[in-house]
């Protein structure tokens, strides 16, 4: 039997003076990738693989040391800045998540759509597609709730 993927933001930088992965506001890399992976180990070499490319591409610029260097690998170490973050594959339950909480939805052809919690009133949720060209605000009525909306 397959092992069930999970889903994981995965991104990978140089870390120090080249600033490394950055997070926006929720703690989700603004550059990184959704990706499958069968656990958080795999998904934690892809992001190391990630920055140690990064890294390779700067060897012998900026002080860093050449890939001959001896210290190379040691020093290579220090600078990478792998990041992973499982999305749950668990039921999202609108109604125990926050006004400005993000969450992920994969659709049946496998794309991923990022909404944010705009307002909850009585059981009714109102979410906004994360989309900076062309934001989707909805209204979603929890399958327990018998709210009428207009």
């Amino acid at each position: 039997m397959d092992k069930i993927k999970r889903l994981f933001f995965v991104d990978g930088k140089l870390g120090g003076g080249f600033g490394g992965v950055t997070l926006d506001d929720y703690g989700y890399p603004l550059d990184g990738e959704i990706l499958e992976f069968n656990d958080e180990n795999e998904a934690y070499s892809y992001a190391h693989e990630l920055a140690s490319d990064e890294y390779e591409s700067y060897s012998g610029l900026h002080g860093l040391p050449e890939d001959d260097d001896p210290e190379y690998e040691d020093e290579k170490e220090t600078w990478l800045d792998p990041y992973v973050k499982e999305i749950t594959s668990k039921p999202i339950i609108l109604n125990n998540l926050n006004i400005g909480d993000r969450f992920i939805i994969k659709d049946d052809s496998d794309s991923y759509t990022d909404y944010t919690i705009l307002s909850k009133d009585d059981g009714v949720v109102r979410v906004e597609e994360t989309d900076e060209i062309f934001p989707l605000t909805m209204t979603v009525i929890p399958l327990n709730n018998d709210k009428e909306v207009d």
